[in-house]
């Protein structure tokens, strides 16, 4: 990581954060690999502590010489590695009632799939198991209109996908 650490906590034995200088970084393998996940601090800030909530969510203080003190709830919904554009459709889009989503290239065999809302709080669990060839319909015509985002986890990858609810 090159710099020093000011505080680090693990939400269960996999996932875990850390803060120091501005950076914030995540693990999900107990440790043997952290990921610089934050850099919007990194110049003015001393982040000094971090609470983990689970494995996307974190609370994070500290101190900014231009702000003052700083009080960060940050969640793991960018900066995640994404397959191409092309293997993971979801249609309609804007959506209203029942939404669709396919896997053209069948690189996403057994996966977790969970519906978000703009705050990054699980508000359906789409699918679990085997992606099927045929694809994935789900109905969100009892959710409000507005932004979710669809988060598809495998064994090796997380695929997001922003849908609008009309």
């Amino acid at each position: 990581m090159g710099r020093s650490l000011n505080d680090i906590d693990f939400c269960d034995l996999l996932n875990g954060w850390a803060v120091g200088n501005g950076r914030i970084y995540h693990t999900s393998n107990g440790g043997n690999q952290w990921i610089y996940e934050s850099q919007y601090f990194e110049d003015y800030t001393f982040l000094c502590g971090v609470c983990a909530v689970d494995s996307t969510t974190a609370y994070v203080v500290g101190q900014s010489n231009d702000l003052g003190p700083v009080f960060l709830k940050y969640m793991q919904l960018i900066g995640v590695e994404e397959i191409p554009e092309t293997s993971i459709e979801v249609f309609p889009n804007p959506v209203k009632d029942k939404c669709k989503m396919r896997n053209a290239k069948c690189e996403i065999v057994d996966c977790d799939i969970e519906l978000l809302d703009l705050s990054g709080r699980k508000v359906m669990k789409v699918f679990k198991g085997r992606f099927p060839s045929k694809g994935i319909e789900f109905d969100m015509s009892h959710f409000p209109a507005g932004v979710y985002f669809c988060k598809i986890l495998s064994s090796n990858t997380i695929v997001t996908k922003k849908i609008v609810k009309l």
